[in-house]
């Protein structure tokens, strides 16, 4: 008997597609209009790196709007794109007593003035520290930093069968892939992974920057329906 096969980018577009088409229907310009404002923070920066772009913010929107995540861990606040993105998006679906631990091991901006649920900040603190704080099960994972080998059994031990890992720059051989690999006994776990959306995915829905946002999801979330 003859297998059926289905490629892994293939499958990743319309999960991507179903999550991103949840969101179509929400005003954009507000939420862009207010990550765009965090740009100010720079200037209080330890250092001037890199943060998500546009794409990236709003596939990160669409996820946390889509799976209603109440505790969330996040690895690399730097001027808070991400963290305020998942934050819009919490709080435009009512999800009560959300928290949302972030750290950054260089950063120590606040986020007070932005914030709409709870930020727990780990201010100039490594993602260990911040994971071994952490004294709940978390629900969504956001790595926008390089994990070290002592935060994978910390996040093994945090997560519950429903947690979903979303990995940034997950390209070449850049920190997405090193943390994928890290934590690539997941995949023996009942866990598989969605590589991030490809340009025809993301234009269909206004969005023509490229997205390296892949996810890391247990396949007990995963259901097959009728239409």
């Amino acid at each position: 008997m003859e297998t059926i096969r289905i490629s892994r980018s293939a499958l990743s577009n319309l999960v991507w597609n179903q999550i991103l088409a949840a969101s179509n229907h929400v005003d954009r310009q507000m939420f862009f209009d207010t990550i765009s404002g965090l740009e100010l923070n720079r200037v209080k920066a330890a250092h001037d790196t890199g943060s998500i772009n546009n794409s990236n913010a709003w596939c990160l929107y669409s996820l946390t709007r889509y799976f209603k995540p109440t505790i969330i861990a996040e690895v690399g606040t730097f001027i808070g794109r991400s963290t305020i993105s998942m934050d819009e998006a919490l709080q435009d679906v009512y999800v009560r007593d959300a928290v949302i631990h972030t750290c950054d091991a260089a950063s120590d901006i606040s986020l007070d003035q932005y914030a709409s649920c709870n930020i727990v900040q780990y201010p100039k603190k490594m993602s260990t520290e911040m994971l071994q704080a952490i004294t709940s099960k978390v629900d969504m994972f956001f790595l926008d930093g390089r994990i070290v080998p002592e935060d994978v059994d910390l996040i093994l031990g945090l997560s519950h069968n429903s947690s979903v890992i979303v990995l940034d720059d997950f390209e070449g051989t850049e920190k997405g892939v090193a943390n994928f690999m890290a934590l690539a006994r997941l995949t023996q776990m009942g866990y598989t992974v969605f590589y991030p959306p490809d340009s025809n995915t993301l234009s269909k829905y206004g969005l023509f920057e490229y997205s390296n946002l892949a996810m890391i999801v247990p396949y007990n979330i995963i259901r097959f329906t009728n239409q």
